[in-house]
């Protein structure tokens, strides 16, 4: 399971990913509560 942590390139597509999923998910709350 630690096996991408010594990858930068796979580690920075999980951090850019999980970067995306909140960014998305306060959009849609935002959105709701229009």
């Amino acid at each position: 399971m630690l096996h991408w942590l010594s990858d930068p390139f796979e580690a920075d597509m999980v951090l850019r990913a999980l970067v995306a999923g909140v960014i998305a998910a306060c959009l849609c709350s935002l959105v709701g509560c229009w």
